[in-house]
């Protein structure tokens, strides 16, 4: 083969490996590896290419061309001796580029397909030192330098920031189980005794009932059966269940003893209760008569009847605490005399009402409104405390010496002092600095009824444009306006109905649209654009301090001649 033919070779070779890692699809083409596979199985030289293309792919900084690249490389190595060779004389480049234990040189974005090529590139790594670290010994001494950066178990980095938050994470649950188990230990050991005694007690509850116990409370065995059923469905039974499911979800920091233990526990404690059950005793029928409604202790006479504020009794005990309250002596003088002070109508309404407690019936609270209903008609009206509004609010005025000069006016004057008008106004005084102009034309636009626009402007007329100078008959003054402006459209006109003689020349060509390339480019090339190149020369670190310097040099210019005299300004 000559030497033409090889560099065209090596050319297409090139392109092909290009056109495989940087596939829009992000997944390798199987036709076009397959044709890899098939020059490289005829050609060492064009093994040699397709190992150089794929590490100067590599360095391309977008992760998911260096996946595409490391799914070739796993295919080329498992298959030839000289490409295995060619690969393990640059594997320390290898593994910088593609997991990223250089922490000057990370892994380029997208984020998720660096995480994914880091996680790839430790797992295949890790296969090829299993199966060819025995034939090649420099494997073996790459195997003994990853080791010290790379954790092949968890397919991570040593010093990785996630994954040592990971690690610290199930540390901290691993120390959250290992309490909790011994919570439960501990409440083991308190309430084993507990569940044993209720276990046997509950068994020789069951015998002396079946010698001839009663369903009803008033068999001593039925009640103590059903407090055996009681603390076995209420708490030993859901307290053993809670320990088997904390040490079940414990995992592997479960105590296993433990575990058996508690497990035996609830198969006994599930064994009487189901032997009590099948005696067919009601517990629910027998624990609901046994319940016993607390009597609430009654309250002092009159304590509800004050206590409610709707009611006019505390509304009485309320004022009558407050010294400045205008109310009359015989505000509570009926027909029948009765003392005006708050203590005797008290002691009165006491003497004379009965005030219910919350176990007597509706009745009586019928009884007790309508003595109070009576009462409250009794009160004579002219005895009720009156309150004036006066006494309540007090008069305010706002007063303000204004001079006479000044714009707005407001209040009275000093010498209008002893006239004081019923409704005080607001008067604005606007002063005008030149001397008024009236308008001296109108429109004179002439209307469809024959008559002239009257509207009066000084510029321009709201419905019929600028107003300008216009005879009798409306006919503006100087016709050359008018002309010009029938003589534009008639030439409009014209030029639409007259033909052209010239051709129609060529429209001018279309700039074609620059098409987009569908395959993945590097990082570096996505980022440079225009925006990207003026952010970097208007952002740049010197051009920010040359503007700043500027700015500071004019604040200080400008401080200097307009507060030169100021202490402050002068430092």
């Amino acid at each position: 083969m000559s030497s033409q033919d090889e560099e065209q070779e090596k050319k297409q070779m090139i392109k092909l490996i290009g056109d495989l890692v940087t596939s829009s699809d992000k997944k390798i083409d199987d036709k076009k590896l397959k044709t890899v596979k098939k020059r490289c199985k005829n050609s060492d030289n064009a093994l040699a290419t397709v190992n150089a293309e794929l590490f100067s792919q590599l360095k391309k900084n977008n992760s998911d061309i260096r996946l595409l690249c490391l799914a070739v490389f796993d295919e080329l190595f498992t298959r030839s001796h000289l490409f295995r060779n060619l690969t393990i004389e640059k594997f320390e480049e290898l593994t910088i580029l593609c997991t990223g234990v250089d922490s000057l040189k990370p892994l380029p974005l997208p984020k998720q397909s660096a995480k994914q090529l880091q996680s790839k590139s430790i797992q295949t790594f890790k296969s090829w030192i299993d199966s060819y670290m025995e034939g090649y010994p420099k494997l073996k001494i790459v195997y003994e330098a990853l080791k010290r950066r790379v954790n092949f178990s968890s397919a991570t980095l040593l010093n990785d920031v996630d994954e040592m938050r990971r690690e610290a994470e199930r540390e901290r649950e691993a120390t959250l189980w290992r309490g909790r188990v011994l919570q439960v230990d501990k409440e083991v050991t308190d309430n084993q005794d507990a569940m044993d005694q209720c276990i046997q007690e509950s068994r020789n509850c069951i015998e002396l009932w079946q010698t001839g116990g009663q369903p009803g409370l008033e068999d001593v065995r039925t009640a103590n059966l059903c407090d055996q059923y009681n603390l076995l469905y209420k708490r030993h039974i859901p307290l053993c269940k809670t320990w088997t499911v904390t040490l079940s979800k414990a995992g592997r920091h479960t105590n296993h003893e433990l575990f058996r233990k508690c497990v035996e526990m609830k198969r006994s404690l599930d064994a009487i209760f189901e032997e009590i059950i099948k005696l067919g005793i009601d517990f629910e029928k027998l624990n609901s008569s046994r319940s016993v409604v607390e009597d609430v202790p009654k309250r002092k006479k009159g304590e509800e009847l004050f206590s409610d504020p709707t009611t006019l009794a505390a509304n009485v005990k309320k004022y009558n605490k407050l010294s400045e309250f205008p109310a009359k002596s015989d505000f509570l003088a009926d027909s029948n005399p009765i003392p005006s002070t708050s203590k005797d109508f008290r002691s009165s309404i006491e003497s004379n009402i009965s005030l219910p407690s919350t176990s007597k019936s509706s009745l009586q609270s019928k009884e007790i409104k309508s003595e109070m209903n009576e009462n409250v008609k009794n009160i004579k009206l002219e005895n009720v405390p009156v309150i004036k509004l006066s006494e309540l609010v007090s008069e305010y005025t706002v007063e303000r010496d204004m001079d006479l000069e000044t714009v707005w006016l407001n209040g009275e004057r000093p010498q209008d002092a002893g006239i004081k008008p019923s409704a005080p106004t607001i008067k604005r005084v606007i002063t005008l600095s030149d001397e008024f102009e009236p308008v001296t034309r109108s429109c004179r636009y002439p209307l469809e009824n024959g008559t002239l626009c009257p509207r009066r402007d000084r510029v321009k007329c709201p419905f019929h444009g600028l107003i300008i100078n216009r005879d009798d008959q409306g006919n503006p003054v100087n016709a050359l306006l008018e002309a010009n402006k029938t003589e534009q459209p008639s030439e409009l006109a014209n030029q639409k109905e007259t033909p052209s003689l010239n051709p129609p020349t060529a429209s001018p060509a279309k700039k074609k649209k620059i098409r987009q390339s569908r395959k993945l480019l590097s990082e570096a090339k996505a980022q440079d654009t225009s925006r990207a190149r003026l952010e970097k020369r208007v952002f740049n670190k010197a051009a920010v301090k040359r503007v700043a310097r500027t700015l500071d040099a004019q604040d200080k210019k400008r401080a200097k001649s307009m507060f030169s005299e100021q202490f402050n300004y002068s430092m």
